[in-house]
This record gives structure tokens, C-alpha cells and sequence, in this order.
């Protein structure tokens, strides 16, 4: 559970840096760029969130900050033949108090999984209930899809239910309208309605919003990330209406506009459920839309460029700091010395208010049943030790450290020696 909390605060963490860089791009450079291609940078950060782990690149720009101490448990053969290495070991903040924030952190989820839920069978319910619209709402459905080439069937609903225009499912596509609708729009108008939807259907939008949902409940108490959430689905929205005029006959700028407008004034944004997506946003997310839409943009070939300069700088930008990667472990050939490490894994609860480095280094030896030796002197400080079911080698790093000592497995028994400089400086052992 350390581990995992320690990866997702790490992730959550670096994932910020990255939402900040490219929310400033976006200021900076604005409607020059294609909501499709702000869209596209959006869902890639969502989606790499949901990875804990990365490919090391010495082109990560985490590699800016400096290294956290800490130090690399190994253990040698009695000839001093290295056996196994591990990875470094840090004892972070969080360490300590990781059992409250694993509880806060699974309350937050379990609210905003149990939210989620209600929310999908509500909607399923609705789903189930509605009727089938009128035949000439979906031959207009059918035409429309024929003419895109989107393979997958949508089926055109109607409910009193349902507050705005939105397609539902991720496996069976249905439209569902609200009651009324098609007798209160014209047939141009309902086309614009029913174009925006499969819009939806052709890029998988779906699909997508299920990941942002399960990042927004993942990531639940990181600000930036519920930011970058809305910024994608704000970005669908308007990649929707750049798909919808571009596949509309004409001049249908101004029209769809009146379409969207009018949809602003009869109806409201749903509440958010994972698989719906619609084509209401609130109101001043529309206005935003409304002005988009009427305004025709193009974008210089130098500011495409640039653009794709900052996508790849984002790819890299995300890839994990090169100090991060553990060092390749050598194969273990001493049974001695794998007991040894498992002893030290053992977990510990310590309350000692007044103890010195020997007295401490006796209290874990007999707790994990190791013997210890110690081929540097052990300073006489006086100190507290408190720990609550912590891995031993984990208190053994904590405590000795601070003294510039490392212990290290050897065989079946633990040897107390200096720490090197660069151990301190870096978080590495110098190599034998």
C-alpha cells in the first residue's frame, strides 16, 4: 500500500507540472490551433495519468530538480562479491502517515465511485424507458451516419427525463432527446443536433469520457487535474462542432449557431454520468462555443510547427526522471543472504524515547533474529525512535543515515559502515 500511494503522489504530482506547462501553451497560443489538436494533447494527458510507471529519459524534464536522498541497500557474498542490489530506499513525508492518507484517499473514491454509479443506473433506467422516436427522426439518424461511414448503429430515444441532447453507451449507441424535441425544432436544426451526436460516436468520445472519469475519481484531490479534466471535455465539445460544420453542406456556420443558441434556451447541461455525452455545455462554456463557431480561423504553418515541437516536448516531458531507474540487480546466489532480506522486510512497531545507535541496531537485530556487526564506529547520540509497523531496514535507513552510517546485509548478519559521499549527495552508493 506504501508503494501504491507512493506511485500515485508521484504521479499526481508530475502529472501537475505537466497540466500547468501545457495549460500556459494554451493561453499563450489560443484559438490559432485547432480544438482537435487541443483536444488530442488533453486526452494524451488524461490517459498517461492512468499509467503509474514510465520509461526513463534523460530528455525529462524532472531531471531539473535535484535528487532525493536516500540511500541502496546491498548484499555481498564473504568474498565481497556483489549479490543482489536493490533499489534506493527514501523515507518521503508521506511514509509515516501513509495509512491516513490511504483512508482518505479510499473514502474520496469510494464517494465519488458510489456518485458514479447512482448516476449510470439512473440513466440506464431512463434509458429503459424511453421510447423510440418518430420513423422520420430516424431515417434522418440513419441517412446521417450512412453519409459520415460510421459503422456502428445509433438509435434515436425520446424521455421527459433527460435535460439536453446527449448520446448514451459504450457498446449499444442511443441518442436520446428530450420529450418533444423533434416537433420543436426544424428538420435542419435536428439534423445539426443529431450530426453533432454522431460526431460523438465517430471519435470515441465515450469511451474517452469513461477514462476522464476514472482519472477524476483516481486523482480526486489534485486541483489541476480536475482542471485539465474540464479542459478536455470543454475541447471535445468544441472538436465536435469543428466536425459537425466540416461535414456540413454549405454555409453552415451562422445556422448551426442559431441551432446551438437555441439549444442553450430550451435546455440545461445534464449531470455528469461517465458513459453520456452531449452537446449542452453551461452557459458560459456556450457562449464560448457560440463565438467559435461564427469565427473562421486559420492556423500559420509557423504556429503548426511549434505545435508539434510542444507535442513532443509533452511525450518527453512526461517520461520518467533518468536517476529514477533502479539499478540493473545481480543474481542471487547465496541462500544466506536472501533470508537476510527477508528478515529485514519484517515489519517493526517501535517506541523507544532514548536509545543510541548500538542499542538500536540490538533492539532490530533480535526483533528480525540477525546478527549485526559494525565496521565503523557508532556514535553515542542519544535519540527517540518511533515507528508503527515499518519494515525494519526501513527505521535501520531513517535512524542511521542522519549519522552518515549504511546498513548493509551481508550474509546472515547486517555491517554498519560509513556512507559514502556520493550517497549523500545523490541517493547512490558509489559502485565496486
Amino acid at each position: 500500500m506504501i508503494s501504491a500511494i507512493g506511485l500515485l503522489l508521484q504521479a499526481s504530482a508530475k502529472g501537475s507540472v505537466v497540466i500547468a506547462i501545457v495549460a500556459a501553451l494554451q493561453w499563450a497560443i489560443g484559438r490559432r490551433a485547432s480544438a482537435r489538436f487541443w483536444y488530442a494533447i488533453w486526452a494524451f494527458i488524461l490517459i498517461r495519468l492512468l499509467i503509474p510507471v514510465s520509461l526513463p529519459s534523460s530528455w525529462s524534464i524532472f531531471n531539473m530538480f535535484p535528487a532525493h536522498p536516500g540511500i541502496q541497500l546491498q548484499l555481498r557474498g564473504v568474498s565481497g562479491q556483489l549479490l543482489y542490489s536493490s533499489m534506493r530506499i527514501e523515507l518521503p513525508w508521506w511514509t509515516i502517515r501513509w495509512r491516513l492518507l490511504a483512508s482518505i484517499w479510499i473514502s474520496g473514491v469510494i464517494v465519488l465511485v458510489s456518485r458514479a454509479l447512482i448516476a449510470t443506473l439512473r440513466m440506464q433506467r431512463i434509458v429503459r424507458r424511453a421510447r423510440p422516436s418518430a420513423a422520420s427522426v430516424q431515417e434522418i439518424a440513419e441517412r446521417e451516419r450512412a453519409r459520415l461511414g460510421i459503422a456502428r448503429r445509433m438509435v434515436v430515444m425520446e424521455s421527459e427525463r433527460v435535460d439536453a441532447p446527449a448520446l448514451h453507451g459504450l457498446i449499444a449507441s442511443v441518442l436520446l432527446l428530450p420529450d418533444g424535441l423533434p416537433e420543436s425544432f426544424s428538420e435542419e436544426e435536428l439534423r445539426h443536433v443529431i450530426v453533432h451526436e454522431l460526431s460523438h460516436l465517430r471519435r470515441h468520445d465515450i469511451a474517452l469520457n469513461l477514462i476522464a472519469s476514472a482519472i477524476r475519481i483516481v486523482h480526486w484531490f489534485n486541483p489541476l487535474v480536475w482542471l485539465a479534466v474540464e479542459r478536455f471535455e470543454e475541447e471535445r465539445e468544441l472538436a465536435c462542432d469543428e466536425l459537425t460544420l466540416s461535414s456540413l453542406s454549405g454555409n453552415q456556420r451562422v445556422p448551426y449557431g442559431r441551432t446551438i443558441l437555441k439549444l442553450l434556451e430550451q435546455f440545461q447541461s445534464p449531470a455528469p454520468v461517465p458513459d453520456l455525452v452531449g452537446i449542452v455545455n453551461p452557459k458560459e462554456k456556450m457562449r464560448r462555443r457560440l463565438t467559435l463557431i461564427t469565427a473562421t480561423r486559420t492556423m500559420p504553418r509557423v504556429a503548426t510547427a511549434i505545435l508539434s515541437v510542444v507535442s513532443a516536448a509533452c511525450l518527453f516531458a512526461l517520461a520518467a526522471d533518468a536517476r529514477d531507474e533502479p539499478p540493473a540487480s545481480a543474481q542471487v546466489r547465496e541462500a544466506s543472504a536472501i533470508e537476510t532480506a527477508t528478515r529485514l522486510d519484517r515489519r517493526v512497531t517501535l517506541n523507544l524515547t532514548d536509545v543510541n545507535a548500538a542499542e538500536l541496531l540490538d533492539i532490530v537485530a533480535r526483533k528480525c533474529d540477525v546478527a549485526v556487526k559494525t565496521s565503523s564506529p557508532l556514535p553515542q547520540t542519544r535519540f527517540g525512535v518511533h515507528a508503527t509497523n515499518v519494515p525494519a531496514q526501513t527505521v535501520l535507513v531513517a535512524a542511521l543515515r542522519p549519522m552518515g552510517l549504511v546498513p548493509v546485509p551481508r550474509g546472515t548478519s547486517i555491517d554498519v559502515i560509513r556512507a559514502p559521499s556520493c550517497l549523500i549527495r545523490r541517493g547512490y552508493p558509489k559502485k565496486s
